[in-house]
């Protein structure tokens, strides 16, 4: 009994005999056409093509310069030159940056070897840059060497540089400039000077630095008009905030507002008079 029913459940019957025994023919036929049809095509022609090398300028995965780029080969004093300058004279990016930063918190640069401070300075990098350095003869006197360098620094209207502009400045660094283009947006231009001290970390010390270099064009001033704009717009002004906007947008739809009475809600008297610069009342 056990032995039928193994039988009846492996068993073939006669048609799936003949399907198995067609299924495994094709199998052995395909792969023996698989095996011997490379036999019967023609050899490839290979042919040997010589290319002229030329070299990529671009920066290695280390932040290095491969040695085909060409640099400018023209002096410059480390104490006063751009990030650029450095750039141009074979100076990876990243040490650039660090060797402005450097610069800005008051180092100076009094003779070639100190160039082997700044972090990421390779052996190859200073041996090309330090026969490019030139100091001025008063170098020796930091106060002198200061002086001279706030000389070179050209005016900046606040409302129209850019990046590349503030890092000009004494105590600006990339940091810092990305930071005032941000609050100068959010803003919608400065009115004032001294409005740049409301930038996060930029303190009085490092205001009066910068001050003798700045200029102020409050024409394009970005405003806005209270009794049409929106709730997304109006929320963003850092001297609005959420809850005078919403205030504002509950009161203009039964009269709108004017200079005089939108001093009313609950804006300091401080905070209403800088805010006047920034607001236009349409009907």
């Amino acid at each position: 009994m056990l032995i039928k029913r193994l039988h009846d459940y492996f068993g073939f019957n006669r048609q799936q005999r003949n399907g198995l025994i067609v299924l495994c023919s094709l199998s052995v036929l395909l792969f023996g056409v698989r095996l011997l049809y490379p036999l019967f095509l023609p050899d490839p022609q290979i042919q040997e093509v010589m290319l002229p090398f030329e070299p990529v300028d671009r920066e290695l995965k280390d932040g290095t310069l491969p040695v085909s780029k060409m640099y400018v080969g023209t002096p410059i004093d480390p104490n006063t030159a751009p990030i650029e300058a450095f750039e141009e004279r074979g100076l990876n990016p990243r040490s650039a940056r660090a060797l402005i930063r450097f610069r800005d918190k008051g180092f100076v640069f009094r003779k070639a070897e100190d160039l082997k401070k700044i972090y990421g300075v390779s052996a190859e990098e200073y041996q090309r840059l330090s026969p490019l350095l030139r100091f001025p003869a008063s170098s020796k006197n930091k106060k002198a060497l200061q002086f001279a360098a706030v000389k070179q620094i050209k005016k900046l209207e606040v409302n129209s540089a850019d990046s590349i502009a503030w890092c000009e400045l004494p105590g600006i660094g990339p940091s810092f400039a990305k930071r005032i283009l941000k609050y100068r947006n959010l803003l919608g231009g400065f009115a004032r000077l001294d409005q740049l001290k409301e930038v996060y970390g930029l303190d009085e010390e490092r205001f009066q630095k910068i001050q003798p270099f700045l200029l102020i064009n409050t024409d394009s001033i970005r405003k806005i008009d209270v009794n049409t704009a929106e709730f997304k717009t109006m929320v963003r002004h850092p001297y609005i905030g959420y809850e005078l906007t919403k205030e504002i947008c509950n009161k203009r739809r039964k009269q709108p507002f004017t200079a005089q009475n939108l001093c009313e809600l609950g804006f300091s008297e401080a905070n209403c008079v800088r805010l006047q610069a920034y607001l236009t009342f349409g009907p």
